[in-house]
């Protein structure tokens, strides 16, 4: 639906796989991995809101400074 509406989606994962890719046919334009090291799965579940919360930091920070080198790019060739 989002896709269908023009919004752009971005998926938070708890890894990302070597198919990963195939996500992209139904709508998310981009995914984000939460777990930054290899832990278990116990681990990751008791962890995950903080994992959560960190990975969608990383990512949002990601986003900014794409945001910020296109604003620097277009003042540039103004």
């Amino acid at each position: 639906m989002a896709q269908a509406a023009g919004v752009p989606v971005l998926a938070f994962a708890g890894s990302i796989g070597k198919d990963a890719h195939e996500v992209h046919a139904a709508g998310i334009d981009a995914i984000s991995g939460i777990i930054p090291i290899p832990m278990n799965m116990d681990r990751a579940v008791a962890e995950g809101a903080m994992l959560l919360r960190e990975a969608a930091e990383r990512t949002f920070r990601v986003l900014l400074l794409g945001s910020a080198i296109s604003s620097r790019l277009g003042r540039l060739a103004a």
